[in-house]
């Protein structure tokens, strides 16, 4: 991932908001992409043709995507998070980074949060044919974040919300928001 908040440059100078936002919503589509993969491989029983070894068997590519999808939300997820903490100095609570953050971070933010949910609750629903990836409380946190992002940034009538919310409540009770911001300050450090 390298280092998230400089530009690469010497004088350790800090990378551009537009510059963070895009290199964190292109690991985030990777990694949505993958889940992608690996959901049309496991629901419509499409042999992955995406092998790197003759040996690889259709668990071994499913896994591997899982696990690379997994890993690339988080990290576009950190990225942002880091972002809005260090560079923008905004408290790791749900209320500042609806409305303190750039709403751009804040949006993408929101949709990296809910994707991964997506992407653990998957996980979680194959873990006995792939293995522990992730489990459903990553799943219940991460979309609860996003639903309570959404609701800031969107309101309770928003389709996004709408769609966070049956993806958050089908299998999962709601987490309080106070509990997703002691996690995001736990994160912090």
């Amino acid at each position: 991932l390298g280092p998230p908040l400089s530009s690469g440059h010497s004088g350790g100078s800090v990378e551009s908001l537009e510059m963070c936002e895009v290199r964190a919503a292109t690991i985030a589509a990777r990694g949505e992409t993958l889940y992608c993969i690996a959901s049309v491989c496991v629901s419509a029983r499409i042999p992955p043709l995406m092998r790197e070894s003759p040996e690889d068997t259709e668990r071994d590519i499913v896994e591997r995507h899982v696990r690379r999808s997994v890993a690339d939300l988080k990290d576009s997820f950190t990225l942002i998070q880091r972002r809005l903490m260090e560079v923008e100095g905004i408290n790791p609570r749900i209320h500042e980074w609806c409305f303190e953050a750039p709403r751009s971070l804040a949006l993408l933010q929101m949709q990296t949060a809910k994707d991964l949910g997506k992407v653990c609750d998957f996980a979680s629903t194959i873990r006995r044919r792939i293995g522990v990836v992730a489990d459903i409380d990553e799943s219940k946190f991460f979309l609860n974040f996003a639903y309570s992002m959404s609701l800031g940034l969107n309101g309770d009538c928003h389709p996004t919300t709408r769609n966070i919310r049956e993806l958050a409540f089908r299998q999962h009770q709601s987490i309080p928001q106070a509990d997703i911001d002691q996690w995001l300050q736990l994160l912090a450090y």
